[in-house]
């Protein structure tokens, strides 16, 4: 990741804020990967205040949107735990790895997210306009 660590807090707060005033005007932006990623940093350098905070950013994304509590929590600790750890050895650079992992995480996501509210067109819109814009800010800009 080429953000400081001490610019995580910032970057959280803000995505929580963005998520706020976005729900107001009913656009669905979540910038899930994006915590997603800071969360995994968090948890490999052991910076476990960061750590909580991301999981604050994934209680205000739920509960913004109506998603069940902590699945966000569930499904990245999941990954951090089993899948991240037999692929982080098969790719050679970071941003891959990052994109690979993000995009592992909007999948297992759109799974659980349609098991629980079901099917339709626009989610399947919104899970790719958001997938899409985490790729190119942590492919691009983290």
């Amino acid at each position: 990741m080429r953000i400081k660590p001490q610019y995580y807090s910032f970057v959280l707060i803000s995505i929580i804020l963005l998520n706020i005033i976005f729900t107001t005007y009913f656009i669905n932006i979540f910038f899930l990967g994006i915590v997603f990623i800071l969360f995994n940093d968090s948890l490999k350098n052991e910076y476990y205040y960061i750590a909580i905070l991301s999981v604050i950013t994934f209680l205000f994304i739920e509960t913004l949107h109506g998603i069940v509590a902590f699945l966000f929590l569930i499904i990245s600790l999941f990954l951090y735990n089993f899948i991240i750890s037999k692929l982080k050895n098969l790719f050679a650079y970071s941003s891959i790895k990052e994109i690979i992992y993000i995009f592992i995480f909007y999948i297992l996501f759109f799974l659980s997210y349609i098991a629980l509210n079901g099917y339709s067109k626009t989610i399947i819109f919104i899970f790719l306009l958001n997938l899409f814009i985490d790729i190119v800010i942590v492919g691009f800009l983290l």
